[in-house]
């Protein structure tokens, strides 16, 4: 049975009482295009829409999209007791056989400059990770020193999966790589009812339009 691929909005976070960021199911190829937003069943438009870098969801979820791979990434000063000068780090997951990672410099990442700061940064071919979850199931992934510590999953990572025996790690979602997210801000006059909207069916957003193809 074919998966239905459908685009809708998974959530809608709030900055304020005007303004915030919708994520959507899927990445929005279109260069071209806005995804057709409206307010209310009115149909009223927004005050603005428009693309949030993908590096921004990247420093959230730990990956982002680049180019055609997925750019997993790290601040090094977020990571307890680490010492990028004497330790290193791997990126560890259900695609590479978890603590298998440890010690495998094709899993390391390496110290990279983005935007005047330094990362820890390793990019996996998106092809190949989507490939291996349709053969699969799920991604999932954690991040592995060489002191052999499991870096703890942050509570604020808008991927961040717990299982049913209550293990926390990061899932990948191949299709939500960035270019899922958009900034928005209401009209005068208009500000959120409570702090989150339910898919497809809050007060202040709907799809209009055809959103199951680029």
């Amino acid at each position: 049975m074919t998966k239905s691929r459908k685009r809708k909005i998974a959530s809608v976070l709030w900055q304020d009482d005007r303004s915030g960021h919708v994520y959507l199911t899927r990445d929005w190829k279109a260069s071209d295009s806005l995804p057709p937003l409206f307010l209310g069943y009115a149909q009223a438009p927004l005050a603005s829409l428009s693309r949030e870098d993908p590096m921004n969801y990247g420093k959230q979820a730990y990956y982002c999209y680049s180019k055609r791979s997925l750019q997993f990434m790290v601040s090094p000063e977020s990571i307890p007791n680490f010492d990028p000068k004497n330790d290193k780090l791997y990126l560890a997951g259900s695609f590479n056989g978890w603590a298998d990672a440890m010690g495998d410099a094709d899993w390391q990442l390496k110290k990279e400059k983005i935007e005047g700061k330094t990362w820890l940064v390793k990019r996996v071919s998106r092809p190949w990770l989507s490939e291996y979850e349709e053969r699969n199931g799920m991604l999932l992934f954690k991040f592995l020193t060489s002191r052999n510590h499991w870096i703890k999953t942050n509570s604020a990572a808008p991927n961040r999966y717990r299982d049913a025996r209550g293990i926390e790690n990061y899932r990948i979602y191949p299709e939500r790589t960035g270019r899922h997210v958009f900034k928005f801000e209401l009209p005068e006059g208009h500000i959120k009812q409570d702090g989150r909207c339910a898919p497809d069916r809050c007060d202040s957003f709907r799809f209009h339009g055809r959103l199951d193809s680029d």
